[in-house]
């Protein structure tokens, strides 16, 4: 899909990385706007001359010495329900899964926030914004489905939204963002059949690094 700056899609993606940038400053993270650079998707190019889509925001932490981070950002009306599985799922543009499993692959963590606005579906009545968190290290055990859909050229990777930490509530956005989010529409509903779930066990302290999981929004 060509990146049109003013699109209704546009305007909600940067609504989001402005929101979880807030959310990373106040719990002292600094924040480089990596998707900020240019048009489009940022590329960084290798030795070998292959490039590879960055995340939208790297995290540092300067004063607790919490490691570097990238962290992908994606607003969505909500979650899907997924009727054969009985699951709701969420996600986002497979390519994009494909860039991200390489860096963490490579030894850089990389995170996926996610921001739903609808609670808990997509045709649920109310904004409600939540911010859902998982680090892609997670998401790879798990294993993700493929979502076929036109709207998607490289299909896209999707899991349960259970997958997902909930980090809580976010405040209720402008005027501006409800009208962008009006004009997204897509009916995605055409599923190719997906493979069973896995389930890891829990790894404790896993969420240390976020101090705002369960505390009040900034």
């Amino acid at each position: 899909m060509t990146y049109v700056r003013q699109s209704p899609e546009a305007v909600l993606s940067r609504w989001a990385e402005q929101e979880v940038m807030r959310r990373a400053r106040h719990h002292g993270w600094h924040v480089l706007h990596t998707a900020d650079v240019g048009q489009g998707a940022t590329m960084v190019t290798g030795p070998d001359g292959n490039k590879v889509i960055m995340p939208d925001l790297q995290l540092f932490d300067l004063i607790k010495g919490r490691k570097s981070r990238l962290v992908e950002v994606k607003a969505h009306r909500g979650a899907y329900r997924y009727q054969k599985l009985q699951i709701d799922c969420t996600g986002f543009d497979w390519h994009k899964w494909d860039h991200y499993d390489i860096i963490r692959r490579g030894g850089v963590p990389v995170d996926v926030a996610l921001i739903h606005l609808h609670w808990p579906l997509r045709f649920s009545p109310d904004i409600a914004p939540k911010l859902l968190w998982q680090t892609v290290d997670e998401l790879a055990e798990r294993g993700p489905m493929r979502f076929q859909h036109p709207r998607f050229p490289t299909d896209a990777a999707v899991w349960d939204v259970a997958d997902f930490q909930l980090l809580g509530d976010l405040p209720n956005p402008p005027p501006h963002i409800i009208e962008a989010l009006e004009g997204v529409r897509a009916n995605l509903r055409i599923w190719e059949r997906p493979p069973s779930l896995h389930r890891p066990r829990h790894r404790p302290g896993q969420y240390d690094l976020f101090a705002w999981n369960g505390g009040p929004a900034a």
